[in-house]
């Protein structure tokens, strides 16, 4: 599956805004994200991931390939529910936990896109909308001006590299 999101730091009242639009909440979740490195592939370089997400009760082993440039990451994005004995398996063939990424992600659906509130733990408060559907760039910097977000304060870098201090993130007011 091909992922398209755009991410940026959000508005103290997202939330509100996100139900005046008549946004509608599907879930809350407790997510911690494990990353891995490769034995012998550079993930860092080659632009890749391999995350280990536990949220609520379940447990999710996701792929992340290359991102494509532009204000829209779209990049690869493989994802299985597995069992928590996956790690085990993992340190086992040598891949080595290399960070975690912990945060409390609310998600809505409005239109065309899944919109999650996220508070990130050393952060703060971001904006990811990623489209269910086909969509135009044009689409989701449309909707994202709703909460005062121009296609110059997407972010591309991940929570992780952000956490890593290699991004620096365009304030939100």
């Amino acid at each position: 599956m091909i992922e398209m999101e755009v991410k940026a730091k959000a508005p103290s009242d997202a939330e509100r805004i996100l139900v005046s639009l008549g946004a509608v909440h599907k879930e809350t979740l407790r997510q911690e994200d494990e990353y891995f490195q490769h034995p012998v592939r550079d993930f860092a370089k080659t632009d890749e991931a391999l995350r280990l997400r536990r949220e609520n009760n379940r447990t999710f082993l996701t792929y992340k390939g290359p991102k494509a440039g532009g204000p829209v990451k779209t990049r690869e994005e493989l994802e299985i529910p597995v069992e928590l004995s996956i790690r085990g398996i993992l340190l086992k063939l040598g891949f080595t936990p290399v960070a975690s990424v912990k945060k409390i992600r609310r998600t809505y659906i409005f239109q065309k896109f899944a919109v999650s509130i996220d508070e990130v733990e050393g952060l703060g408060l971001f904006l990811e909308v990623e489209a269910q559907q086909p969509a135009e760039k044009e689409e989701f910097f449309e909707f994202l001006k709703n909460f005062g977000v121009k296609q110059h304060d997407a972010i591309v870098a991940s929570y992780l590299e952000m956490l890593e201090g290699n991004i620096v993130t365009p304030p939100k007011e």
